[in-house]
């Protein structure tokens, strides 16, 4: 396992800028951002014109000494049927930058299991042509924000992979216990400090209750060997009440993160 960080964090900057903000703070590993209408490109702009995006990211990658280890992709289909190529299209992007993981948004949640089995079986296949990994993230408001069904979509597409974001769990009064079945499935990681005595999305590093430890022993457990992505947002973009800058945060997780991977 490694620690890598999400240009999310730094969402108001160019790409270029949030890839050279995160070196500064000692990481060279990127989780980009591909979120249509936020940060930092368009997944439509990435299948059409990928020739160009890749450019452009080989040539940040170059300046700022980093390496993209994986897509985090969001979006709004115009047309359910526009799904399978758009996802191709960001496989395609992925295979030629060289980045393993691409993570797309899970179905909303009261989704058919059957159909979202369905759906995502004929992706998957897809990405696996490409040597890239499909991945759904869990995520409030989605199928995936109950581990039970998150299990079940997990057990009849079993070449889907899962991002494992359990700060969206705490705020929902989940234990560590409640996802532990769902470790070996993972094949993505979204860590930031959240919960504590008001169930919130994100707090301080040290104000929440992220069980970090557990995390990484089950991970390691069941053979993990992917990147433990901080994801610190800004706090005006979770709608928090308390203002305050990302970098300390990423520094103090970037460092509970690093210590523990070392035992």
């Amino acid at each position: 396992m490694f620690v890598a960080c999400s240009t999310l964090s730094f969402d108001e900057v160019p790409l270029a800028v949030a890839a050279q903000r995160i070196t500064e703070l000692g990481l060279e590993a990127l989780e980009v951002g591909c979120i249509d209408q936020w940060a930092h490109c368009s997944p439509w702009d990435l299948a059409e014109d990928s020739a160009g995006a890749v450019r452009q990211m080989k040539q940040i990658q170059d300046e700022t000494a980093t390496r993209i280890v994986a897509l985090n992709c969001g979006y709004q289909l115009r047309r359910p049927e526009q799904q399978q190529s758009l996802v191709e299209g960001i496989c395609a992007f992925a295979r030629q930058l060289g980045a393993r993981v691409v993570n797309i948004p899970a179905p909303a949640a009261g989704t058919e299991l059957a159909e979202a089995a369905r759906s995502f079986q004929r992706l998957v296949k897809a990405a696996a042509q490409m040597g890239r990994t499909l991945c759904v993230e869990t995520h409030s408001g989605c199928l995936t924000e109950d581990p039970e069904a998150t299990a079940a979509l997990l057990e009849q597409v079993p070449e889907l992979g899962l991002t494992l974001d359990p700060s969206h769990y705490l705020a929902k009064g989940l234990a560590e216990a409640d996802w532990r079945p769902l470790y070996p499935r993972v094949r993505q990681v979204h860590l930031r400090d959240a919960g504590g005595a008001a169930r919130q999305l994100q707090t301080r590093m040290g104000q929440g209750d992220m069980p970090f430890e557990a995390i990484v022993s089950e991970l390691k457990e069941a053979g993990y060997d992917g990147a433990l992505v901080i994801e610190y947002l800004r706090p005006e973009r979770l709608g928090l009440a308390e203002d305050y800058p990302v970098a300390p945060e990423i520094s103090a997780a970037r460092d509970r993160l690093t210590a523990l991977l070392r035992y």
